[in-house]
């Protein structure tokens, strides 16, 4: 992942990640929108609060970014929803 983040700058590309705050990948990246979940206990159950948490954030960006194109974006989604279906 961090050998992606360097390229992509090389490209001059932002990159973004949503990652724990004091990995080495939120230092490498231009914008890092953080979720600590040093406090989840991964012994004994699977990371699911991360997992939802981490969800929740890519929905939200996800949703914004559509409402901000507005009926641009929606012959898009259309197309990227039905590409998946076969997939199902």
């Amino acid at each position: 992942m961090l050998e992606i983040v360097d390229i992509a700058q090389q490209q001059n590309a932002k990159v973004i990640a949503i990652t724990s705050p004091h990995s080495p990948l939120a230092q490498r990246c231009d914008l890092t929108l953080t979720l600590d979940t040093r406090w989840e206990d991964t012994t004994l159950y699977t990371p699911m609060t991360s997992r939802i948490a981490f969800l929740a954030i890519i929905d939200i960006l996800a949703t914004g970014l559509a409402l901000k194109m507005g009926e641009s974006v929606e012959l898009t989604l259309r197309r990227v929803k039905e590409s998946l279906i076969s997939t199902k």
